[in-house]
C-alpha cells in the first residue's frame, strides 16, 4: 500500500475527482499544488497517529562491542525504547540522549518511532492495512485538507 492510494481516496472525499483519477493513473506529478498540499496533509495525519493514537513499533537485532547502541545506527529514528531482550528475556538498559546502554553486546531492541515524512505518491505507508486502511487514512487527510 502506498501514499498514492490514500491521496486518491482523500481527493475523492474533497470533491476533486479529476485529479483523483490522474493520481490513480500515475499521471499527476508530485509537484502539482493540490498533490503537494495533500502530501502535507498526509504527513500531518500520519505523524499525529504515530505520536498520539497508534505508535509505530519496530524490533531489530543489534550488536555492539561495548554494549552502547547509538541511535544514529538504528534502522528507524527511535522515539522511546520499549524493551531490550536477549534470548527472549528482558534485560536492563539505560537511555541517554544519543544512545542506549546495556551490558549486552548482542540484543533485540524494540522501540517506537515517528512516521517518516512522505515526499512522493510512490512512498510506502508504514502502517499495516489491518491497522489503518487507505480509506481510513484518507479521512484524516481530507480532514486536514
Amino acid at each position: 500500500m502506498n501514499v498514492r492510494d490514500v491521496i486518491y481516496y482523500a481527493l475523492i472525499m474533497c470533491g476533486k475527482e479529476d485529479l483523483a483519477e490522474n493520481v490513480r493513473a500515475g499521471t499527476a506529478p508530485d509537484d502539482n499544488p493540490d498533490v503537494v498540499r495533500m502530501l502535507n496533509c498526509y504527513n500531518l495525519t500520519v505523524l499525529e497517529l504515530s505520536e498520539e493514537i497508534e505508535p509505530l513499533v519496530f524490533t531489530e537485532n543489534m550488536t555492539s562491542e561495548d554494549g552502547e547502541y547509538l541511535f544514529e545506527n538504528f534502522t528507524k529514528p527511535p522515539k522511546q525504547i520499549l524493551k531490550v531482550e536477549v534470548c527472549g528475556k528482558e534485560v536492563p538498559f539505560e537511555v541517554f540522549y544519543d544512545r542506549l546502554k546495556t551490558d549486552q553486546t548482542a540484543c533485540e531492541v524494540t522501540y517506537d518511532y515517528r512516521a517518516a515524512r512522505a515526499t512522493s505518491l510512490a512512498d510506502l505507508i508504514e502502517y499495516d492495512e489491518a491497522v489503518f486502511s487507505p480509506r481510513m487514512l484518507a479521512m484524516g487527510v481530507a480532514g486536514e485538507y
